[in-house]
């Protein structure tokens, strides 16, 4: 799954977009950006390694959490890492994040990624977004929602001062 598929993807968005890895491209940001400007109706929920030595190693772009802190969409922060899952509506992956520093983004020949089933998908949801549900209608669903609100990963929200931060290191 590359920086365009995932791209596209999120253009795809009606419910919920869901983006957690350790940085974000420019390309992948522009479209959350234009998903949560367009689509009142998307919820979004992105979470980063805020940290510059993500950047360093070759995840995502400065220039991406700025689009993203320039829109005012919500970043969340996961300190160290390393897995990408990406849900869009009831459709969710788990994947390779591409360290761009080392390797070229993933072609129809490289295989990076695992489309997961939507019982897992749910599973994933609660650990980010536990305020989120793919079907709150369905009994068996609703079990594996959890008594708190409060997310096992992304807790915290990005500053404006840490993404200062990020930017001069």
């Amino acid at each position: 799954i590359s920086n365009d598929r995932i791209a596209e993807l999120i253009s795809e968005a009606k419910t919920r977009v869901i983006y957690a890895a350790p940085n974000v491209s420019d390309k992948i940001a522009a479209q959350l950006k234009h998903c949560g400007i367009t689509k009142d109706d998307v919820m979004l929920r992105i979470v980063i390694d805020a940290d510059a030595e993500a950047l360093r190693l070759g995840f995502g772009e400065v220039d991406g959490i700025k689009t993203l802190a320039d829109a005012n969409i919500d970043i969340r922060k996961a300190p160290g890492l390393r897995i990408g899952v990406l849900i869009v509506d009831e459709r969710a992956w788990v994947f390779s994040p591409t360290p761009e520093i080392i390797f070229d983004q993933p072609d129809d020949e490289t295989f990076n990624a695992v489309e997961v089933s939507k019982d897992f998908a749910q599973q994933i949801l609660v650990s980010i977004a536990p305020d989120q549900s793919i079907d709150k209608d369905d009994p068996i669903e609703a079990a594996v929602i959890p008594d708190s609100k409060e997310p096992e990963i992304g807790r915290e929200r990005v500053t404006p001062n840490e993404i200062s931060v990020i930017q001069q290191e």
